[in-house]
């Protein structure tokens, strides 16, 4: 079914509330799910060095944790490491 212009611009603005309202409501905690975020976060000095490490450590266990959790939802094994060299993009992997 083809849905008017005006249908589809209004579908398209509220997805954009919200994630403005899940952003805005999630920025005090943002830097807990981005190591990038928190490195930036403790060079403009907003967060001590001990607070950035241990945030940096929670989001690389949490990361690892998910990953394991994602390959047993999939019937995979927990952990699995490659066999064979990665050949696409021309070698650059």
């Amino acid at each position: 079914m083809h849905l008017p212009w005006v249908l589809r611009y209004g579908e398209k603005r509220g997805v954009w509330v919200y994630y403005r309202a899940r952003t805005a409501a999630l920025q005090p905690v943002s830097a807990s799910f981005n190591p990038v975020v928190t490195l930036v976060e403790r060079a403009l000095g907003r967060i001590g060095t001990r607070t950035a490490a241990a945030l940096i450590g929670a989001q690389v266990l949490g990361g690892l944790a998910g990953t394991v959790a994602a390959n047993l939802m999939f019937g995979l094994d927990a952990v699995s490491f490659s066999t064979h060299g990665q050949e696409g993009a021309r070698g650059i992997w």
